[in-house]
This record gives structure tokens, C-alpha cells and sequence, in this order.
């Protein structure tokens, strides 16, 4: 049962479309800037997915579709989907311990770790930073001009009478 479940999960497809019952749920323990998180993981969905459904972010910037790279992490210990196409040409740059959140699916209770990639779902606003004189000299400036009406005397266009 288990090859079946590694098999449909290759190929995207949940337990409950291929007839199996209601998916599984796995306990995922997340390791982020020194904290621990501990949180349910549904097999049918993504590690990406459920990190997000959760409350926590990961950069994704294609979307989820395997392309960008940005939602890499480490995978500490548990047991994954196959690697995809997009995950076997990234991995030659991430590493063999490095999946794509956005393109593995976890099949037990597992481990990963966010590296510099996840935010909190909320956004904050800085009070304080470094403040560095700019000194503003752009290409294109307005001026305000002002032109009498036309008239019957003159009637040539506006930028004839500038």
C-alpha cells in the first residue's frame, strides 16, 4: 500500500481522487532562525502549501510551479515524495539534501529547515534603520508654465507660443 501512496504522490494525485480514503496527516517539525515549530502536514498538498496554510512563508516567486528556486529547504529527516523533473535540474545547484517546498509532498512525520526564506505572515512596519542623505537630482523635472487663451488675433498652437 505504501508503493501505491509513493506512486500517486509521484504523479499528483491525492489518496482521496485515486479512491484511498481521506488523505493523511503527518506531524512536521520546522526548524526557522532558531525556533521550533511544530505543525500538521496533509499529504495531499505540498510542503509549501502547508507551510503557508500554517503561517509561515516562503518565498515563491514563480508561483509554485519549480521554476525560481526560492522555496528550497533543507530536509532533516522523514520520508518525501519522488524528486520531480524541476527538482532533479536544481538539485545539481542546491544539493542533495535541498528539495523544493513547492514541488515535494511529505509521506511521514518529518523534519526541515527554512534558511533565511521564511517571514512571518504578517507584515511590519520599521521604526528605526540607517538614514543616508540622497541627494535628489533626476533627469526629468516639472515646471508649470502659464500660456494666455487662445484668441482670435492669435491662433497659433501652444507650443508656438511657448
Amino acid at each position: 500500500m505504501k508503493v501505491l501512496e509513493t506512486l500517486l504522490h509521484g504523479v499528483g494525485i491525492s489518496r482521496s481522487r485515486a479512491g484511498l480514503g481521506d488523505s493523511r496527516r503527518h506531524k512536521l517539525v520546522v526548524y526557522v532562525d532558531g525556533g521550533r515549530f511544530e505543525i500538521e502536514s496533509d499529504e495531499s498538498l505540498s510542503l509549501l502549501e502547508n507551510l503557508l496554510r500554517n503561517g509561515i512563508t516562503v518565498d515563491n516567486l514563480c508561483g509554485g510551479r519549480g521554476l525560481c528556486g526560492k522555496c528550497a529547504v533543507k530536509i532533516r529527516s522523514g520520508v518525501f515524495s519522488p524528486p520531480t523533473e524541476s527538482e532533479r535540474r536544481w538539485g545539481k545547484i542546491l544539493g542533495s539534501d535541498m528539495r523544493l517546498s513547492c514541488q515535494v509532498r511529505v509521506l511521514s512525520d518529518a523534519e526541515i529547515e527554512l534558511r533565511g526564506v521564511a517571514r512571518s505572515s504578517e507584515a511590519k512596519i520599521l521604526a528605526w534603520g540607517i538614514k543616508e542623505a540622497v541627494k535628489l537630482d533626476p533627469y526629468v523635472t516639472v515646471r508649470r508654465v502659464r500660456l494666455d487663451p487662445p484668441s482670435l488675433s492669435d491662433q497659433r498652437g501652444d507650443l508656438e507660443r511657448l
